[in-house]
C-alpha cells in the first residue's frame, strides 16, 4: 500500500483510486490501477507491507513494515493528476 507525506505542510495519507490532496494543497496523489500511483507537487512516497496492516491495531509496525519509496520508481510516476 503507498501513501504520501507533503514535504511543505507534513500531512500524511495513504493513496486511493480517488485523487487525494494535502491540507496546503501542493501534493497529490492516487493509484491509476491495483499497484502503479500518480504524484505530483512535493508528495514524499512511502509505502507499507499490505500483510502488516492488520498488526497497525496493536502497534507493531516496524521500520521493515514501513518504508520510504526512492523515486524514481517503476510504480509511481510523477505527473499531472486529473
Amino acid at each position: 500500500m503507498k501513501g504520501i507525506i507533503c514535504d511543505c505542510c507534513e500531512d500524511i495519507f495513504f493513496l486511493t483510486k480517488e485523487k487525494k490532496v494535502c491540507k496546503c494543497g501542493r501534493s497529490s496523489g492516487k493509484y491509476v490501477d491495483n499497484r502503479n500511483a500518480i504524484i505530483s507537487g512535493y508528495a514524499i512516497p512511502f509505502g507499507i507491507d499490505t500483510n502488516a496492516i492488520p498488526l497497525l491495531k496493536y502497534g507493531y509496525i516496524t521500520e521493515t513494515n514501513l518504508f520510504r519509496i526512492k523515486l524514481p520508481c517503476h510504480s509511481i510516476k510523477i505527473g499531472i493528476i486529473e
